[in-house]
């Protein structure tokens, strides 16, 4: 009698773990959770870096959307962005005020497929002047990364 309780017991454990097991995948809880947790890492690293973070950022097509926000206490002038692979130069420079946020579209990334390449993660290097030092860079640790958006 023993032994007839016990496997039951076990029976019921295992009916109750593969209930469990098929709820969570029908929940989508199993779903690109590991890509998920790299884009929640972005997020979190950009939004506190300085001088510069990005506070949103889309890839459509070939080109990257972001908004960037200087957080550093002194005006900066942006001479060239580098995501990924591209660089763009921006010429004799963006000047950014300290707090002031602007959007940038990088452009010439890879393409955005659906199902073949429909997620991104690039590296960011913003390379800039201060009034007092010239030719800074900020590479951040943390590559921008996230779902492609398809018009």
């Amino acid at each position: 009698m023993r032994g007839q309780g016990a496997s039951e017991y076990l029976i019921l454990i295992a009916v109750a773990l593969i209930v469990a097991l098929i709820a969570i995948v029908l929940l989508g809880g199993f779903t690109n959770t590991g890509s998920s947790a790299m884009d929640n890492e972005a997020k979190s690293y950009w939004s506190i870096t300085r001088p510069f973070g990005i506070t949103q950022w889309v890839q459509v097509n070939d080109t990257l959307y972001m908004s960037v926000v200087n957080r550093g206490p002194d005006q900066l002038i942006v001479r060239s962005v580098k995501v990924g692979p591209v660089t763009a130069n921006l010429g004799a420079g963006w000047n950014w005020k300290s707090g002031g946020e602007k959007n940038m579209s990088i452009s010439g990334l890879t393409n955005c497929t659906r199902g073949l390449h429909d997620s991104f993660s690039y590296n960011v290097t913003f390379n800039y002047d201060t009034f007092e030092l010239p030719g800074q860079s900020q590479t951040g640790t943390k590559p921008v990364s996230g779902s492609c958006a398809f018009p």
